[in-house]
């Protein structure tokens, strides 16, 4: 697959699946500037405010944009309120379009529950991308979102359907 330069993995995460399994996940190593504006959005509970193109960002924002930028289209998981985003909460949500929405909706019925989705849903033509954003040294795969992965596997989604992004602060603003 063709990721956008700040995406391109550096290493693969072993994931233990639910089933026992083990399988390796694309992983890539990102910094994003932090946002140093005075904040005038909802934070959404104190999630860090980034930088994109001198625009306001929570870090699944700058990696669907990235990947909006390099020609998909996609939308952010709001997995907590159960919408799909591409902006920050001040703008409405927005639905998927049908094959999409078909598609993640049957993920769930496998999974028997709505979480666990992982955050950004991207597609290009027939290509597909989910991708779990973790906070360098403060996050981890959680055991909804294992289940999805393997519920998604089962499906016949090849690996590199899934990319993991460690992310941490670049103090510098280069990000």
């Amino acid at each position: 697959m063709n990721y956008p330069q700040i995406l391109r993995p550096n290493s693969n995460e072993s994931v233990l699946l639910p089933s026992g399994q083990t399988v390796l996940i694309p992983k890539a190593m990102a910094r994003f500037a932090p946002w140093r504006r005075p904040i005038k959005v909802n934070t959404y509970g104190r999630k860090q405010v980034l930088e994109w193109m001198q625009r306001p960002a929570f870090a699944e924002l700058v990696v669907l944009w990235t990947l909006e930028h390099a020609g998909w289209h996609g939308v952010w998981v709001d997995s907590y309120r159960s919408k799909y985003r591409v902006g920050l909460m001040e703008e409405a949500p927005v639905d998927l379009p049908p094959p999409r929405k078909i598609m993640i909706d049957s993920l769930r019925k496998k999974m028997g529950k709505r979480g666990g989705v992982w955050d950004v849903y991207c597609w290009n033509d027939e290509r597909i991308l989910f991708v779990e954003l973790k906070r360098g040294g403060r996050d981890r795969i959680r055991s909804s979102q294992r289940l999805f992965l393997e519920a998604a596997l089962n499906q016949k989604l090849p690996l590199d359907t899934f990319l993991i992004v460690e992310w941490d602060l670049d103090e510098a603003g280069a990000g």
